[in-house]
């Protein structure tokens, strides 16, 4: 019988001592930076209010978020699919990677936030501000611009 440890050129039993304990380290790590914190995700729906909190990966589909103020909210990667952010505060928000298909936004501040590989196909953009805005990658098809034209490609650059 060929030992299979004899191969390697050097020990593997130190590296077993400290297994346990690089697990824990990668799962720890995992978790907090894919998750939503449950008590910003509360309030928000309590108040409509929060400001600054951490919303990402989120499932905030169909929500009603009306008037609501997320500045500097972390949005990363949350589901806001048909959600009605109509007059909405999302002044340096991170919404990098969010889906906002048919999201209702008329209205909404966006000043300074973070759109980049967003998909906002269907959404209606009508009166929204964008100033520096960062749209790079987002998706846009079918998009309801600011002056009621609608995009037929995914940058916007052929509206009609």
């Amino acid at each position: 019988m060929i030992r299979f440890f004899k191969f390697f050129p050097f020990k593997l039993a130190p590296l077993f001592k400290f297994a346990p304990l690089m697990i824990c380290v990668s799962l720890l790590c995992a978790g907090h930076s894919a998750a939503f914190d449950a008590d910003d995700l509360a309030k928000l729906k309590k108040t409509n209010h929060c400001p600054g909190c951490d919303l990402s990966s989120a499932d905030l589909q169909n929500a009603n978020l009306y008037n609501a103020d997320l500045n500097r909210a972390n949005l990363q990667g949350a589901n806001l699919r048909h959600a009605i952010l109509a007059e909405a505060s999302l002044h340096y928000a991170n919404l990098r990677n969010a889906i906002l298909q048919n999201a209702i936004l008329e209205d909404a501040l966006l000043l300074g936030a973070n759109l980049s590989n967003a998909n906002l196909q269907g959404a209606n953009l009508e009166g929204i501000q964008l100033g520096s805005t960062n749209l790079s990658n987002t998706d846009l098809t079918n998009a309801t611009w600011r002056d009621g034209c609608k995009c037929q490609d995914a940058e916007c650059s052929n509206c009609r």
